[in-house]
């Protein structure tokens, strides 16, 4: 037995648990690596209450002067409209006027179209057999009586020929029909998560209309059902009497803040040429289900009065004003050199996105925490070699010493 504890004493080094231990043999290092982070996070912790407090403030915030939404200017049409309206269709008609008079007006479709009634539909077919023009541009699935489907999207493709901007959902329009006048000198258009189109393939008693397809979604399309299908198609006349009526299965081409993106201006140009073709003077134009003004309405300053005029010009000549075609000219001129210059093609390239008050403040914050941690880090790996040389030696201790301490 004698020996059995001899060679115990010799040979096996048993470590005694921390709880067991004396106070003056537990190590202090994980408390002092405790007390160095909370002095350093004592430094910062102000800064960052200060910078959460002032998140709302309007230097941080960024809030903008300029009453215009931004982001509902880039989304809205008014643009298109302009084009309509300049080419002499500037008679702003409700619904039921407009189609009591097909041969005098055009009619605008876009965004939701749930909010019409199903009649509606056969009574625009109606409508462009009498002569009046139809534009209906939405990208959210929806049943027309006698006209087709829209299906719902969005497309996409992951084959980096067909996107736009690496955005997969931006799509390169290329299979175009170049013989129809409305897509002369369009080469390609860019969609933004666009729709497709169900169409009938030959006319019939429920649906009248015989379809010419001018744009199709590419082959590469990741949903199989949308490869190939239409994305822009324009009635084929029977006769000359007839008016036309274009489908877009994507609002967004027309839109403000995508016509700097391929031809899709160009487009745009075309087909308000199709579509006022003829003496056209009525104008209705629907969002949504929502009637419209003019788009100078709309592009007006929301409160003129607020303005401060500088008492020096209120004596000054008035000056000559110009007509439309030299203002058109010179806007037409500044649009073209800022398209050249690529300034918003690389500016913008999906939709806007308005700075987020709540999740700038977060960023921010993200990003002195992550600087915090890092010097913090830094410290600590700085003072290791120290914090190593204060730790005591771990005594190894034998049977009969462990029996001798837990005695005491």
């Amino acid at each position: 037995m004698r020996g059995l504890s001899t060679r115990m004493h010799c040979n096996q080094n048993v470590l005694l648990p921390a709880s067991l231990k004396p106070a003056s043999l537990r190590p202090t290092y994980p408390i002092t690596i405790a007390r160095l982070c909370m002095a350093r996070l004592s430094l910062w912790l102000p800064l960052f209450c200060a910078l959460f407090w002032n998140a709302q403030c309007p230097w941080l915030a960024g809030q903008q002067d300029n009453p215009v939404d931004e982001a509902r200017w880039h989304l809205g049409c008014e643009l298109f409209q302009m084009l309509l309206e300049e080419r002499g269709v500037s008679n702003i008609q409700p619904l039921e006027s407009s189609l009591l008079e097909p041969e005098n007006s055009v009619i605008v479709l876009t965004d939701d179209l749930s909010a019409f009634r199903r009649d509606l539909w056969m009574r625009l077919v109606k409508f462009v057999e009498k002569g009046g023009s139809v534009l209906i541009a939405s990208d959210q699935s929806g049943l027309m009586s006698g006209i087709g489907e829209i299906k719902p999207g969005p497309v996409y493709s992951m084959v980096a020929d067909d996107v736009y901007l690496n955005h997969k959902d931006c799509l390169r329009i290329q299979r175009l029909d170049n013989s129809h006048a409305i897509m002369r000198g369009v080469t390609q258009i860019i969609s933004n998560r666009t729709a497709w189109l169900a169409l009938p393939s030959t006319p019939s008693f429920r649906n009248p209309i015989r379809w010419k397809t001018v744009a199709s979604l590419p082959p590469t399309c990741a949903q199989v059902s949308s490869r190939n299908q239409p994305l822009i198609a324009v009635s084929d006349p029977d006769t000359p009497v007839n008016g036309v009526m274009v489908l877009v299965a994507d609002t967004s081409i027309l839109t403000n803040g995508m016509l700097w993106h391929g031809d899709n201006a160009a487009f745009a140009i075309r087909l308000s040429e199709t579509l006022c073709r003829g003496n056209k003077t009525d104008l209705t134009f629907l969002s949504g289900g929502r009637a419209l003004s003019s788009y100078k309405d709309r592009i007006q300053p929301s409160n003129p009065a607020s303005r401060t005029e500088d008492p020096s010009l209120s004596n000054a000549p008035e000056l000559p004003g110009t007509d439309m075609d030299t203002a058109l000219q010179v806007s037409n001129h500044i649009l073209k050199s800022i398209a050249d210059s690529n300034i918003l093609n690389e500016a913008m390239s999906n939709q806007p996105r308005p700075v987020n008050r709540k999740g700038y403040a977060l960023t921010v914050l993200a990003m002195l925490a992550t600087v915090a941690g890092l010097a913090l880090l830094a410290t600590i790996i700085r003072r290791a070699p120290a914090l190593v040389n204060r730790i005591p030696p771990v005594r190894h201790l034998s049977v009969f010493q462990m029996e001798s301490n837990l005695k005491n």
